[in-house]
């Protein structure tokens, strides 16, 4: 019972670790989009609006 309770709990840590790391690129790949479009000419309006509704 005892080795059940530690893998879940392994198991567990692991997701949620993923979970934070794929937010943390996911974060840095739209700072790194939304200096690309800032650098291409576009408003602050037209990215928020792009964010919003095109990336989703």
């Amino acid at each position: 019972m005892a080795t059940a309770i530690t893998w879940f709990i392994i198991i567990s840590a692991g997701i949620v670790l993923f979970r934070w790391d794929e937010n943390r690129f996911n974060e840095r790949e739209s700072e790194k989009t939304r200096k690309s479009l800032k650098e291409g000419g576009w408003s602050d309006e037209a990215i928020d609006y792009f964010f919003e509704h095109v990336e989703g």
